[in-house]
C-alpha cells in the first residue's frame, strides 16, 4: 500500500515493484527545494532528482482505471507514470471500474480548470493535482444530495460556473472551494481548505467533495494566506 495521495502539498514519485510511478503526496514532508522544483525518483539502488513536471499536457495515451488492490481511481499518464486520485471505489460510478480514455472533454476541462486554478497562490504542480482530482470528480463521482446545513446562508445571490472559486462559512471558519458541477439551485464543490471543520465532530479534508445550495456561496475575492508557499 502506497502512502495516501493528496494528504498535503508535497509531490513524490515512487517506483513500485510493477514499474509504475505513482504521483502521491505525503503530509508535512519537505524534501522539495524552493517551491517544489524537483520530483524525487526512487528505485532500489539509488535516489536521484529530476526536473518536476511543472505543467503536464494531456495526450491520447492517458487512461483512467480503478486499482482494486489500493482501492483508488488512477490516471495513467503513460511513460509508466500514474496519478493516484483521492477517490475510492465506494465513491465512484460503475463506469469507473473499467478502463476509460482521457477523452476530448476531459482535456478541454483540464485547460479550463487550469485557468481557474491559476488564480490560487499555489505552485503549478499543486494546481495540476487539484485539476486532475476535479476532473475525476466531474466524470466518475457518484451523485450527491446537498448538505447545505453545514454552511451559513448568504445575503447575496450567487450563480456559480464550472471552476468558480468560492468561499463558504461554517460556525468554525471559512472554507475555500472549487465548483465542479454548477447547478441552478445547488452545486458540487471540491474543498480546497486543509481539514475544514464543519462541526465539532466532522472535518472535511482537502479535495473532499460536497454538494451545497448556491445560497451558501460567496465569490472569492482575494488569495488567502493559508494557500501561500507551504514549507
Amino acid at each position: 500500500m502506497y502512502p495516501r495521495a493528496g494528504a498535503y502539498f508535497d509531490f513524490e514519485c515512487f517506483l513500485l515493484k510493477n514499474g509504475a510511478l505513482y504521483f502521491i503526496t505525503q503530509q508535512k514532508k519537505s524534501f522539495f527545494s524552493e517551491i517544489f522544483n524537483v520530483v524525487r525518483l526512487m528505485d532500489e539502488k539509488q535516489t536521484k532528482y529530476a526536473p518536476a513536471l511543472m505543467c503536464i499536457q494531456p495526450n491520447d495515451n492517458w487512461q483512467w482505471h480503478y486499482d482494486a488492490q489500493d482501492d483508488r481511481l488512477m490516471l495513467d499518464l503513460s511513460d509508466r507514470m500514474i496519478f493516484a486520485t483521492e477517490y475510492k471505489g465506494r465513491q465512484l460510478v460503475p463506469s469507473s471500474f473499467t478502463t476509460q480514455p482521457f477523452c476530448v472533454d476531459d482535456a478541454a476541462l483540464y485547460y479550463q480548470l487550469m485557468d481557474k486554478a491559476a488564480e490560487l497562490d499555489w505552485s503549478v504542480p499543486h494546481q495540476v493535482q487539484l485539476v486532475l482530482n476535479a476532473i475525476a470528480v466531474s466524470r466518475f463521482y457518484k451523485p450527491l444530495m446537498p448538505q447545505s446545513w453545514f454552511f451559513h446562508e448568504q445575503q447575496t445571490h450567487f450563480i456559480p460556473d464550472m471552476g468558480s472559486l468560492v468561499w463558504m462559512e461554517t460556525p468554525h471558519g471559512r472554507g475555500e472551494f472549487m465548483v465542479i458541477e454548477a447547478g441552478e439551485q445547488a452545486s458540487v464543490c471540491l474543498n480546497l481548505t486543509e481539514e475544514l471543520v464543519l462541526t465539532a465532530s466532522k472535518i472535511l479534508p482537502r479535495f473532499a467533495v460536497i454538494k451545497v445550495m448556491n445560497n451558501r456561496m460567496q465569490t472569492r475575492t482575494r488569495a488567502q494566506a493559508q494557500y501561500r508557499q507551504v514549507s
